[in-house]
């Protein structure tokens, strides 16, 4: 088949020569398509036909204008801009002019790339010996009737793409162009079906596109539906990789993957993935690292928000399970390095609610319902905000609270601190309290309902204070008939005291003469030079000398460690505020860090409140 094509107009050469009245003629390897069936050209004649286009002008002196004789070397070049660019293709040959005129095939020496005429304009630029190329190049032009040329290679105005091969497989047939029409898929929906094991419809993507895109103006861009009970059963499967484990139930969406993520969804407005069940989970996810994750970008935004409308039985808006010894059934991660940012967060409105609830099953081992960790210098592994009790701890067992502390200085298993107040508390303990340890205090005393009005007085009496840990023993005796008598001490008296000293004192009559006639031995010493019958008041002290009192000598006069210089125990008494107390210097994070409900934090839970009731109202699922 050929295409005649036209030269545009005549350009001059900036050297000696001038080319005139040229034209083109394109020919194509193409066999000739007539109406009706279509036919094809035998194999060899195809092959003898080589793409060429005739190229046919007129060589004249600049000068003169007189017609050139002789043998040029001509360089011709196609490109496609008018201007400037990159030959898409370039041929040098030389060709004898006779009387100016000359003829020759373009792309009988160098093979014309047939792929550039796609459609696309072309210009052609010649340059003859060592003149620069003639301007304006020569725009390549199709003849009227040649134009049809360019649906030679469709059928009905389809390209050869949108149709597929007489061998194309089809559940494992191969049907021809004679086969029923029903087999294949067209704007009228029909369906596609089969018996066999495999596919009905395989698509193999090698390239980097997506292996299908389907879209619908009106319902569903993929519905998936099966009828089948087996497990790993599911109306939609997507799979990357190669799964490391067998996934076992019914599933409306499965998504597998062995590196990346089985499902992802994304939405700018709504949800990323919604899902809805009537008796089960409306989205489940399983897997070796991660079976759920979530990310969120929004401002007040939730990654992961549960929601149960049930107003009876145990209903959980977000349940986390794991089996692993040292996993977590859900686990809360906040990167933020400022701000009150919660690694996990819970909320309930009920009177007899729980924000965070934990529970721990096991009958036997170190459990915790709760487990708090923190590695902060600053920070706190459990820390309870409340108008009532910030952190509650009840047990059936052995201890509601329990404070633990590994620090090397300035630490506690337990620490309490309070504002100053009436009848304000760092601790406060109703019932027997059991120290084990030394007690370092201000000042100390009883307290107790007073004996003369308890029902609206109460008594204080204030500690006796020693600079030594000193055990005070007193009684009264009488003495005998030679004026003497036996005082007789516990039996630990000796093993746990040391350093005595005695106080006598006469009751009813003077005793000058009263002294002790043998000091504390058996655990008994011996009053004597007393008149027969008089009564006497003893006291004996002694210095602690049992194991716990030489490891833990009271050190009377200490210098404050450098990191307490500067600060007080109690600055009200010196006059000073708060800010000189060693809580002051020493806790001031978290015990004086504003409560987690502070205005940016009530910000949020404005903002998540506004969340939850946008969406409020459950999606319906369109059949």
């Amino acid at each position: 088949m050929r295409n005649r094509f036209f030269l545009s107009q005549i350009g001059r050469m900036a050297g000696v020569m001038v080319l005139a009245g040229v034209a083109l003629l394109f020919v194509l390897a193409a066999p000739q398509i007539g109406s009706g069936a279509p036919s094809r050209a035998p194999a060899a004649e195809s092959a003898a036909i080589t793409p060429a286009i005739s190229y046919q002008g007129r060589l004249l002196h600049p000068t003169s204008g007189a017609p050139q004789n002789g043998t040029f070397t001509f360089v011709f070049r196609l490109y496609n801009v008018a201007e400037g660019g990159t030959a898409l293709w370039t041929e040098t040959k030389d060709i004898a002019v006779s009387n100016g005129l000359f003829t020759t095939l373009l792309g009988d020496v160098t093979a014309l790339p047939t792929s550039i005429f796609d459609g696309q304009n072309l210009w052609l630029g010649v340059k003859v010996g060592t003149d620069a190329e003639a301007t304006p190049r020569q725009r390549i032009a199709a003849v009227a009737y040649a134009l049809y040329s360019d649906n030679a290679d469709r059928l009905d105005g389809q390209d050869s793409t949108a149709f597929a091969a007489a061998s194309h497989n089809h559940d494992d047939r191969y049907f021809t162009e004679a086969e029923s029409d029903a087999r294949f898929v067209n704007a009228t929906g029909d369906a596609i079906s089969g018996s066999a094991a495999g596919p009905v419809l395989s698509v193999t993507q090698t390239g980097a596109g997506a292996g299908g895109y389907f879209t619908s103006t009106a319902s569903y861009g993929v519905h998936g539906e099966t009828a089948s009970s087996a497990n790993g059963i599911a109306g939609v499967r997507g799979s990357a990789g190669l799964p490391g484990v067998t996934i076992t139930g019914q599933y409306g969406v499965l998504g597998q993957s062995d590196t990346g993520r089985g499902v992802t969804g994304v939405s700018r407005d709504s949800n990323g993935l919604y899902g809805w069940s009537t008796n089960t989970w409306g989205i489940r996810g399983e897997g070796e690292w991660g079976g759920v994750y979530a990310l969120s970008y929004g401002a007040g935004s939730d990654a992961i928000r549960g929601v149960n409308t049930a107003t009876t039985g145990s209903s959980w808006g977000v349940v986390g399970t794991s089996a692993s010894p040292t996993g977590r059934g859900v686990a809360g991660f906040n990167s933020a390095a400022t701000g009150t940012a919660e690694g996990v967060y819970g909320n309930s409105s009920s009177t007899d609610g729980r924000g965070v609830s934990g529970y721990a099953g096991a009958t036997t081992g170190a459990t915790y319902g709760v487990y708090g960790q923190n590695v902060s210098n600053n920070g706190a592994g459990v820390r309870g905000d409340s108008s009532y009790v910030g952190v509650w701890g009840d047990s059936s067992g052995r201890w509601g609270v329990y404070g633990r502390s590994t620090g090397a200085t300035n630490s506690y298993g337990v620490y309490g601190t309070v504002s100053a107040g009436t009848g304000n508390y760092a601790g406060y303990f109703s019932g027997n309290v059991n120290v084990t340890g030394s007690v370092s205090k201000g000042s100390g005393s009883f307290k107790i309902d007073h004996p003369l009005d308890p029902m609206n007085k109460y008594l204080y009496h204030s500690f006796v204070e020693s600079p030594d840990m000193m055990n005070v023993y007193n009684g009264n005796v009488t003495l005998d008939d030679s004026g003497a008598a036996w005082v007789d001490l516990p039996a630990y008296f000796e093993a746990l005291n040391r350093d005595f000293r005695y106080q006598l004192t006469p009751i009813g009559g003077p005793g000058p003469n009263l002294y002790i006639a043998q000091e504390v031995q058996g655990n008994r010493f011996l009053i004597a030079g007393g008149a027969p019958g008089l009564r006497v008041s003893w006291q004996v002290t002694g210095i602690r000398q049992d194991a716990y009192a030489k490891a833990n000598p009271i050190v009377v006069e200490v210098n404050k460690p450098v990191e307490e210089r500067g600060a007080l125990l109690h600055p009200e008494a010196h006059g000073l505020d708060r800010s000189y107390s060693l809580d002051a210097k020493l806790h001031s994070v978290p015990l004086d860090q504003p409560s987690t409900y502070d205005v940016g934090v009530a910000a949020t839970e404005a903002q998540k409140a506004a969340n939850a009731a946008a969406q409020a109202t459950l999606q319906t699922i369109q059949e």
